[in-house]
């Protein structure tokens, strides 16, 4: 359920979805799993037509910027973006500045603090445990196709897929589902962040931003992998922009995993503007699966632009 405000832009909300409806003074959205729900058919006002296919890609982000991957912008409580022209002049877009990360240490001890000032006392490895369990039967409702309505009366997230075949009989999997989830604030979640977010324009720069649409293990051939010290080649839909000097330390390719600081790859057997061709290194420090960004300056920008590749990459042993 969705409380409609005048600003919304929203396909399903329109004259005639049974699923609009006018209570207690004000506009709602039914959604699927609320009751009185109707399931819309195509051709039906507000209907919307399932996703098409795409390539897998475990927390897909959009391009997020920040001048030097090796440092993190400083923090200041606020909301940091820069202005990016369109294609074409059709106006301009927005992207985020990623500001540092909250690990679960930090999670906790803001927990904890809110706990106490509620007159609260938990510490510190109970929270830990209770975060883990509340995670855990979320994550066992949404893999039995249960949405996680309204949690606590902030989040709410959905189970999902979109997998096409050719024939209904098929085995399916994860992967050939498209399995993943989905998550959104709830109306009381979404008032709590609206009123908490301060804007910072940190700048307006150039429409190029590179983009990364397949990473190829050369050593197991297989997309979406590393092995240390073996070849790879990346592909993107756009320019990469001109091959940065190995002297350049703030742009090149940025291997970083939890815990260790980010590996910079520099140096490349071919960089054009849609493939490059290179070694990754002998070791990444850290633990779990690899985030990769790539950091390029084009001739008409002032700064760096930077890519987050949206799928976590696995070191094969």
């Amino acid at each position: 359920m969705i409380f409609l405000r005048f600003d919304m832009k929203d396909s399903r909300v329109v004259y005639g979805n049974p699923n609009c409806v006018f209570r207690e003074g004000r506009g709602i959205l039914l959604e699927f799993g609320d009751p009185e729900y109707v399931q819309l058919q195509p051709g039906q006002p507000g209907y919307e037509a399932p996703p098409k296919p795409r390539a897998r890609r475990r927390a897909h982000r959009s391009p997020a910027e920040n001048p030097n991957p090796n440092t993190t912008t400083p923090m200041d409580g606020k909301f940091h973006f820069n202005v990016i022209p369109k294609p074409g002049g059709s106006g301009n877009t927005t992207r985020i500045v990623l500001q540092e990360e909250l690990g679960t240490a930090g999670l906790v001890a803001a927990v904890q603090a809110g706990l106490t000032a509620r007159g609260v006392t938990a510490t510190a490895e109970q929270i830990t445990a209770t975060g883990e369990e509340i995670a855990k039967a979320s994550i066992a409702a949404l893999a039995q196709g249960r949405p996680v309505r309204r949690a606590f009366g902030y989040f709410t997230y959905e189970p999902s897929c979109g997998g096409v075949f050719d024939s209904p009989d098929f085995l399916p999997t994860v992967d050939n589902m498209n399995a993943g989830v989905r998550g959104r604030l709830a109306p009381d979640g979404q008032a709590l962040f609206d009123g908490q977010i301060t804007f910072e324009r940190d700048g307006v720069k150039g429409e190029k931003v590179p983009m990364i649409s397949r990473i190829y293990d050369g050593a197991t051939r297989q997309l979406d992998r590393i092995t240390l010290g073996g070849p790879f080649r990346i592909n993107g839909p756009e320019d990469f922009g001109p091959e940065p000097s190995p002297a350049a330390t703030t742009l090149g390719i940025f291997l970083a995993r939890t815990g260790g600081a980010p590996v910079r790859i520099g140096m490349f057997s071919k960089w054009t503007d849609s493939e490059i061709f290179g070694s990754w290194p002998a070791a990444i420090p850290g633990t779990g699966d690899v985030e990769l960004r790539i950091a390029t300056l084009y001739p008409s920008n002032t700064s760096p632009s930077v890519f987050i590749y949206g799928t976590l990459l696995p070191v094969v042993p």
